[in-house]
């Protein structure tokens, strides 16, 4: 319902379902993505920072937020999620954290560090659906660095 902008429906679908387990976070990350997409920034970062309480440490939970923040003109809140991302790659060395940088520099709009992290994903092998349909990052899609890039990687 989110991907084909029936915002409200899939509120109320969300909605419904936190009713059954309000302790569902992706239920709750999902929600925050709906209300960015409604224009309600502030139920948004409310419902990400919820989300990021709910993950319990943290270096995690922070990608939506950080975008969120970004939107709403917080930059500094976003580029404090963007060093909370750094200092979690020194702990865990072997994680691919591409994905979540792409997403907050998309935020930020700066699509140049977004381009970079775009393509450390694809190198990776991962991502590549979120990418392609997630709406949030319309922005990014409609770069003409999008198309070539999925060219120059032989994606559909």
């Amino acid at each position: 319902l989110m991907y084909n902008g029936n915002y409200d429906e899939a509120l109320d679908q969300i909605n419904k379902t936190l009713e059954i387990d309000h302790s569902f976070r992706t239920g709750i990350e999902v929600k925050g993505w709906i209300y960015y997409l409604m224009g309600d920034l502030e139920s948004s970062i409310s419902a990400f920072l919820k989300y990021h309480k709910m993950v319990n440490d943290p270096l995690k939970g922070i990608t939506g937020l950080g975008f969120a923040y970004a939107r709403a003109g917080k930059t500094d809140k976003a580029e404090d999620c963007l060093r909370k991302l750094d200092e979690r790659k020194k702990k865990e060395k072997d994680i691919f954290l591409n994905m979540d940088y792409l997403v907050i520099y998309t935020g930020l709009k700066n699509f140049d560090k977004a381009f970079y992290h775009l393509e450390e994903t694809l190198k990776e092998g991962g991502g590549i659906f979120f990418v392609k349909t997630h709406p949030v990052l319309k922005d990014m899609r409609d770069d003409s660095r999008f198309d070539k890039m999925m060219k120059d990687y032989k994606i559909n």
